[in-house]
């Protein structure tokens, strides 16, 4: 049994001209991949289409794609032919081809098997505390953001500033992790002066706000969600090096590739949806879909009057500064090889229609130059956050 037409396989002899095709009936690429295909799917739902370019030479196809559940658990119909079996594609799926008894083939997709479960933090994770570290330890006072602990708990190997993913090529990404997290912290303490007593961090990844700002986070009920596993070991780490679990911190493991429900998890551990609350969601929306995106602004827009959603998103390449293109394509490259790539793109106006949509009653766009402003003016080290890559949105119940 299938779960239906999950989507259409289209080749091509012109893949930019074919992707403008089908944009301009108003699909959206959600992702890319460097050899002239993506996936697009429309806003309203259905079906995706995947675009691939062949050589001209090659005569062209158009094929139907059902899904499944799970390829260990599916037995084709006897009156399909096997062409071939199940076989991991460069884009995140399984592929069977079937030939249907006229001899057309039909493309069967199942998802990946998952992964077991990790057993320290993810590697963007693991990055982003290495940033934060590595801008204490080679960038000049003064420092945007102070963080050392993160560090202690990835424990690298011995050598790690001279990674290439350290380097001064990703020196501008560097700056823009810092600073969306000071943005982030002088966002709670502004809403702790208020009265706002609750701090949710969403993939909270290798986050240390509760074991650098004790004296702030002691005020407040600090949750933060992320993967079973990672969250496991951040747990073991924090314990190891003598922080412990403080009774305000709340750590709630959600497996989402198991379908579990954040919202039900996040309650179940002591949140208070009737109080108001800072909802952070950092590096996260360009791993997910439109319609999860909506759905998760939906959710913290139902939040008590006075909550506020501090959220970044990525914007599409060809709106990045040419310089930096390389290093969001080869980031890009990257994640997709890792099993998690970008998916959803904005243009600021996008997230901010989004954002209304979902019912927040005030939405804001952050972009680099005024976090540039606010936190590098003075600076005689160049080190800036990039324009029109990855940007904030400020979101108010």
């Amino acid at each position: 049994m299938t779960d239906g037409i999950a989507g259409l396989l289209i080749e091509t002899h012109n893949w930019g001209k074919t992707v403008a095709f089908w944009q301009g009936l108003g699909y959206v690429l959600e992702f890319e991949t460097d050899h002239h295909s993506g996936q697009l799917r429309h806003p309203g739902g259905g079906p995706y289409i995947f675009v691939a370019e062949r050589p001209a030479s090659q005569a062209l196809k158009v094929m139907l794609a059902v899904g499944v559940k799970d390829a260990a658990r599916f037995t084709p119909p006897g009156a399909a032919t096997v062409v071939r079996p199940f076989t991991p594609q460069h884009f995140p799926v399984l592929e069977m081809m079937l030939a249907d008894p006229d001899g057309r083939e039909i493309a069967v997709h199942a998802p990946l098997p998952a992964a077991r479960p990790s057993i320290g933090p993810e590697n963007t994770a693991a990055r982003v505390a290495l940033w934060r570290a590595l801008h204490v330890q080679v960038d000049p006072p003064p420092h945007v953001f102070e963080d050392e602990i993160g560090l202690r708990l990835v424990a690298p190997e011995p050598g790690w500033q001279n990674r290439p993913d350290m380097s001064a090529f990703t020196r501008p990404f560097r700056a823009s992790i810092v600073a969306r997290a000071r943005f982030i912290e002088d966002l709670v303490e502004q809403q702790a002066a208020l009265g706002v007593a609750q701090y949710l961090i969403l993939g909270a990844g290798v986050d240390t706000f509760a074991q650098r700002r004790p004296e702030l986070a002691a005020r407040l009920q600090v949750f933060e969600i992320d993967q079973p596993g990672p969250q496991a070991w951040k747990r073991q780490r924090l314990v190891e090096l003598g922080f412990g679990i403080p009774a305000f911190l709340h750590l709630v493991p959600v497996d989402f590739e198991a379908g579990d429900a954040w919202w039900d998890r996040l309650v179940a551990s002591g949140f208070d949806s009737k109080r108001p609350a800072v909802v952070a969601s950092m590096g996260v929306s360009m791993y997910l879909t439109r319609d999860a995106i909506a759905a998760t602004l939906r959710q913290i827009a139902a939040l008590a009057p006075g909550s506020t959603l501090a959220m970044t998103f990525m914007l599409p390449f060809e709106l990045a500064e040419p310089e930096l293109r390389p290093g969001l394509e080869q980031a890009a490259r990257g994640a997709r090889a890792a099993g998690t790539p970008f998916i959803s793109l904005f243009a600021p106006a996008e997230m901010l229609e989004l954002a209304r949509a979902a019912g927040f009653r005030r939405v804001e766009h952050v972009p680099a130059t005024a976090l540039a402003e606010r936190y590098f003016a003075g600076r005689t080290d160049a080190l800036r956050p990039p324009n029109n890559s990855e940007e904030l949105l400020i979101a108010t119940t």
